[in-house]
């Protein structure tokens, strides 16, 4: 086998949770870990070798487009992705609250819903069906794109929305 890369003298984090200073590759595939007098050896005039002067490698990240700040904070927000309606998204709003102790006046995250996925009518949520799931949490629930939110009435007097406020760009302009 053909070592074409090592890594030397380095703090290399492996999958399986062990720290090692050095790594060899051959052609695009890990090979050996070690120390890098292990690794060292072999090496042949035909391989790459990066001193990493004591910086990390970590195992690679591979985003397919998943937002990972955006999926961080879903972890912590109710999941609508299997709601097939409205009732089913008041359901577990409700069921989040009460698992997870939520405190009155604390925000209540979610995300997920499609309603192109509900049985029988295919409408938005609204401010009013949300409302149903209390009085006492701020609530935003995001649709699965991101791109559409609807929020209870105690979050949009949180931020001061009212009906007089006026939200300037795109399709919101005034004529």
């Amino acid at each position: 086998m053909k070592i074409t890369l090592v890594l030397v003298n380095g703090k290399i984090h492996t999958m399986d949770g062990k720290d090692c200073e050095a790594v060899a590759v051959s052609d695009d595939k890990i090979v050996k870990v070690g120390t890098s007098e292990e690794i060292n050896r072999l090496v042949d005039h035909d391989t790459k070798v990066i001193d990493l002067e004591g910086k990390s490698v970590l195992p690679g990240f591979i985003d397919t487009h998943t937002h990972l700040v955006g999926y961080g904070a879903a972890l912590n927000s109710v999941d609508l992705s299997t709601a097939k309606s409205t009732e089913d998204i008041i359901e577990y709003c409700q069921q989040f609250i009460k698992k997870n102790k939520t405190q009155p006046g604390e925000w209540l995250l979610g995300r997920g819903w499609n309603q192109n996925q509900f049985i029988g009518a295919k409408e938005f949520p609204t401010k009013e069906d949300l409302d149903k799931i209390g009085d006492k949490n701020p609530l935003l629930l995001l649709r699965t794109c991101g791109h559409i939110g609807v929020a209870n009435t105690i979050a949009l007097q949180d931020v001061g929305v009212t009906k007089d406020t006026f939200i300037e760009g795109g399709a919101f302009d005034k004529d």
